[in-house]
């Protein structure tokens, strides 16, 4: 820290009375002799100007100021680039029209807050001023363009309309700056990856939407009032968006399953059913190759018949074994999206349900036609061995007889 500025510091504390007058630090001190020594090494930086209480000023070199004496110091240039002494923090930042709004001097006192920088601050408006430095590097960012009208900065905010926030605010408007975890959590949300540019987008929205009916003047310290109503909307947009961002996301992928279970489920039929309508023909040759007293060929063609039969239905089963595991498949991944996605599932819940609707379908008519069919089949050709054999007629007699 600067040491001119540590001396003026530790003299204007031990002084009864200090203030601003103009453009220099007015104290009234009792000299001693650590005051005086100090008072003459200030001396050779900054004009100094002794007066005694009757209002005459004392020309005598500083260490030859009487110990003890009563005077007003007059210190000079306090107000530079390098250090700065302030009233309060109202005319801090109201010097020369705002100059430090945004950036102050390296060293910085308020006599009457009496709080000299880099110090602990228990003063909420002294903390707030070293949050809204924060809010404003964060608004900085969002911007579109920033840009300056006499010494205040322009924040420019660019999309369905311009909405221009001048950067200026009171010293009674830092109470309602927000807190520094709010400000960083904000920061950390819309400038880290992923998705930036939507959520920054986003973000300007909301604070668009907030801001716009707004005098153009009073909208920073609207923005301070309002940054937890800002961060709500923007959070809501947020969701609602990632919400359709992730239907059309989760639709999409169910749309490629439900293809791919279509082209599945098709190729299984289509190759269960060219199969399995070759048995009838199969059975429709057998029947036709059945001779008059060659009773060993026509059993062994039965025989031959019954075995391409189960053959069939061992064919439908495996088939059939397929279907449900897709089933299985589509049933655990609906369970998984209305686990993981409640309210997604709940928009496609239908067309998971007519999915799994066509493969129960499958998996238990389909089989059962076919296998019908198959038995069938196998039934003409037995009809037809029984109409040859040894015994002819015996077993459509006993089935009718049954009937």
């Amino acid at each position: 820290m600067s040491a001119q500025f540590l001396r003026i510091l530790s003299v204007a504390r031990s002084s009864q009375c200090r203030r601003i007058v103009g453009e220099a630090l007015v104290l009234d001190l009792r000299i001693c002799e650590k005051v005086r020594n100090e008072l003459h090494e200030i001396h050779e930086s900054n004009n100094v100007r002794i007066f005694d209480l009757g209002g005459s000023e004392i020309h005598d070199d500083f260490l030859s100021l009487p110990l003890g004496i009563d005077c007003k110091a007059q210190i000079y240039r306090v107000q530079n680039s390098t250090f700065h002494f302030a009233e309060n923090l109202e005319r801090l930042i109201d010097f020369q029209g705002g100059q430090y709004l945004y950036a102050r001097p390296i060293y910085w006192y308020l006599i009457k807050e009496d709080y000299a920088f880099g110090e602990s601050a228990t003063d909420s408006r002294i903390l707030g001023l070293q949050r809204v430095a924060m809010l404003i590097e964060l608004l900085e960012s969002l911007s579109d363009i920033v840009t300056a009208h006499g010494v205040y900065k322009v924040c420019v905010l660019l999309g369905t309309d311009r909405i221009n926030i001048p950067v200026h605010y009171a010293a009674r408007d830092l109470d309602i700056v927000p807190t520094c975890d709010a400000i960083e959590a904000m920061r950390e949300e819309l400038l880290s990856p992923p998705r930036v540019k939507l959520k920054v987008a986003l973000y300007k929205g909301a604070l668009a939407r907030h801001l716009g009916a707004i005098d153009e003047n009073l909208r920073f310290t609207a923005f301070l009032r309002g940054f937890s109503f800002v961060e709500q909307a923007y959070l809501a947009n947020r969701d609602n968006f990632l919400s359709e961002f992730e239907f059309e996301k989760l639709n999409e992928k169910f749309e490629r399953k439900r293809e791919e279970y279509m082209v599945r489920i098709d190729a299984v039929c289509g190759d269960l059913l060219t199969k399995v309508l070759a048995l009838p023909v199969a059975q429709a040759i057998v029947v036709s190759q059945y001779k008059e007293g060659a009773d060993f060929a026509n059993a062994a063609l039965l025989a031959g018949s019954f075995i391409i039969s189960m053959l069939g239905i061992a064919f439908v089963s495996n088939q059939v074994h397929a279907i449900r595991e897709m089933r299985a498949a589509a049933i655990r991944e609906r369970d998984e999206v209305k686990e993981k996605h409640p309210e997604l599932f709940h928009r496609i819940k239908r067309s998971y349900g007519a999915v799994v609707y066509r493969l129960r379908f499958y998996a238990r008519l389909l089989p059962i036609a076919v296998n019908l069919l198959i038995l069938l089949s196998f039934f003409v050709s037995a009809l037809g061995y029984d109409a040859i054999s040894i015994c002819r007629g015996c077993f459509a007699a006993k089935i009718f007889s049954s009937q």
